[in-house]
């Protein structure tokens, strides 16, 4: 059997920097693992739920703690994630017209929050 070490020098420390948490309304909470070191592909464990994407969604608020596995089970714990729901910032926000005629009112059309929702199509159609 093979002894591969946790930290050797070819593979690097395993370590879980930058991950990114989102939640927009109840069960649409997310957190994103940039995970770098060790040996891909990473497992990602929470309670007695494994995923084996870095992308974890439809969580709630809450404190989360995740074990993060590499390919040889070189562990990394990663703990107190909070997610929390932010009822003022909700929904996305889309303006009925918009005028650009320079005059600086309503020049623009900005749909606000509408970053929550990445597979978003937008048509606009001239009445």
């Amino acid at each position: 059997s093979e002894n591969v070490s946790c930290y050797s020098a070819n593979d690097g420390e395993l370590y879980a920097g930058n991950y990114i948490v989102t939640i927009v309304d109840n069960n649409d909470g997310s957190i994103e693992f940039v995970v770098t070191g060790g040996n891909s592909p990473y497992r990602f464990v929470l309670n007695d739920s494994i995923y084996f994407n870095s992308y974890i969604d439809s969580l709630q608020a809450g404190i989360y703690s995740f074990v993060i596995f590499d390919d040889h089970n070189c562990e990394l714990l990663v703990n107190n994630i909070s997610l929390f729901d932010n009822p003022n910032n909700n929904c996305i926000e889309i303006p009925n017209a918009f005028t650009h005629n320079s005059d600086g009112i309503n020049d623009t059309w900005i749909i606000e929050n509408i970053w929550r929702y990445p597979e978003a199509k937008i048509q606009i159609f001239n009445r």
